[in-house]
């Protein structure tokens, strides 16, 4: 089984998936450029991640790929007990982020296929942060008391973990939804070899965590810099220890080592 996927695609999903199976399978990275060259296009003519493919048959689109990796690996759980209940849970969730919360970046990433005024970009933007932010104060509440979305691991939460990280980099406010953060530690527990750096902020505060990503911070006296490595040589730079969440306030900044509940 091998998957085609692009880093921070919504096709590392997919990766963390397979991982969890702890079956073998084969990932083949691309970038902008091989997305579009013919060795692909072959695969999938749209150019586009995730394509898995299994001997002679090729799939494509998130959703149909993580069912097609549950019900090929019965036996990690990613789709539930084998019961219709929780493969009805898990499945859910799955179309809550496929379908509801993935759509809605959209109009963050490419403003320009809704209206072709550019003068309304950011009123596009700032409405799509709005909807962004109750659907993640949805999944914040049914977190509450969880570890996972479906009350259980499931192929519903890799997908939903590269959400959140899209909304970390485009300054949707997760301020408060503190069970978002949690899903990290869950995450980075499951799949060792996760990459899961997320930082959000209100204006008042900024939190961040490092979870096999660097992280470094700058005290200014009169601010902070939170920075994925130093951009200068200022030796007030400290590096953030891997696994770890940082808050940053008027009071300061503080360390909090991150440990599986």
């Amino acid at each position: 089984m091998k998957l085609y996927s692009k880093p921070g695609a919504c096709s590392t999903a997919d990766h963390i998936a397979l991982q969890w199976t702890g079956q073998p399978f084969e990932v083949e990275l691309l970038d902008k450029e091989t997305l579009k060259g013919p060795a692909f296009l072959r695969i999938n003519p749209a150019g586009a991640v995730p394509a898995l493919v299994d001997g002679d048959f090729v799939l494509l689109q998130n959703a149909a790929i993580m069912g097609y990796i549950a019900d090929t690996y019965p036996q990690a759980g990613l789709g539930g007990d084998g019961s219709p209940r929780q493969r009805a849970e898990a499945t859910r969730w799955l179309a809550f982020v496929n379908s509801d919360v993935h759509p809605a970046f959209s109009p963050l990433f490419s403003p320009g296929k809704f209206i072709a005024d550019e003068s309304q970009y950011d009123a596009i933007r700032a409405a799509a942060r709005k909807r962004l932010r109750g659907l993640f104060e949805s999944a914040d509440a049914q977190l509450a008391g969880r570890q996972w979305l479906a009350g259980f691991r499931s192929f519903a939460d890799p997908y939903f973990y590269i959400t959140l990280r899209w909304a970390a980099g485009a300054k949707v406010d997760l301020s408060g939804l503190d069970n978002l953060a949690a899903t990290v530690v869950e995450i980075g527990a499951a799949a060792p070899s996760a990459r899961l750096n997320i930082l959000a902020g209100d204006g008042t505060r900024l939190l961040a965590t490092t979870w096999g990503e660097t992280l470094s911070v700058l005290n200014l006296g009169t601010g902070v810099v939170l920075a994925s490595e130093p951009y200068d040589d200022d030796p007030r730079w400290r590096d953030i220890p891997d696994r770890h969440l940082v808050e940053v306030d008027a009071h300061g900044v503080r360390l909090m080592p991150l440990e599986r509940r």
